[in-house]
């Protein structure tokens, strides 16, 4: 009976775990996992301002390498200061050629901490091209920027009697007929003996007319291999020179039409 009663005593049945303790753990482990959280939160927020916003990767040093021109260096120094991780290659070049025209393409070196590279390549002139009273300049990939006397001079001019408007940075003509119109211009002077004044295109770049300085035209296919065409010429300026007056047709393959 004795030992009934001693297992019965209420401080024996209920010494390991009471009601009051089990709130008690429960807010201890919310506490530690909410400030666990709220650590690795604030660290990632440090993170992202030492990355985005704070002074350790400002540019301080910026170093220009290949063409470079004193509006691209005068924009270039405006991006000191800028965060070197977050700057964006294409942005950049969306406000350099706003400066700079000509400028084909560029690309960022990024040297940490501090120090940005540009390596620039800009167009040069391939053709000039007239459209009324404006000239541009088109480049070896038949692209427009604003034409620059000092750099186009040489350059054989082509009028666009189309009139077709133009816009800098337009593909305005393909690659191979800058190829095709630059090689005329070189060869036809010596087979003539004389200078072009200009070559001109009507209605499409199929059929370009380059005019002498004596006032008649040479014109040819520009969708037709160029040699054939001048052995053509060359015949006809060693047979017929005195007979042309107007033209030399040389369009039709084998063929050519004088007036």
């Amino acid at each position: 009976m004795e030992r009934w009663r001693q297992y019965r005593q209420p401080d024996i049945i209920y010494r390991t775990t009471t009601k009051t303790d089990r709130p008690r753990r429960w807010r201890w482990r919310l506490a530690r996992r909410f400030g666990r959280r709220t650590g690795i939160a604030v660290g990632l927020m440090g993170l992202v301002w030492l990355i985005l916003w704070s002074p350790v990767f400002a540019i301080r040093d910026v170093v220009l390498a290949g063409e470079t021109t004193a509006s691209l260096e005068n924009m270039s120094n405006q991006l000191l200061g800028r965060n070197l991780i977050t700057l964006s290659e294409g942005h950049v070049y969306r406000d350099f050629l706003k400066a700079e025209p000509s400028l084909a393409s560029l690309r960022l070196t990024r040297g940490f901490p501090h120090q940005l590279q540009i390596h620039f390549e800009r167009r040069h002139p391939a053709l000039i091209w007239i459209v009324g009273e404006t000239r541009w300049a088109v480049d070896e990939e038949g692209i427009v920027f604003p034409y620059d006397s000092v750099t186009g001079d040489g350059r054989p001019p082509v009028i666009d009697r189309r009139a077709q408007p133009a816009a800098a940075g337009q593909k305005i003509v393909t690659a191979d007929f800058v190829r095709f119109v630059q090689d005329a211009g070189q060869d036809i002077p010596t087979l003539i003996g004389g200078r072009l004044r200009y070559g001109e295109i009507d209605e499409t770049t199929i059929h370009v007319r380059f005019v002498t300085e004596w006032g008649w035209a040479v014109i040819l296919d520009s969708t037709r291999p160029l040699a054939g065409q001048l052995q053509n010429l060359e015949l006809v300026i060693k047979d017929h020179r005195e007979q042309i007056h107007e033209y030399v047709d040389l369009r039709l393959k084998g063929w050519a039409y004088l007036k």
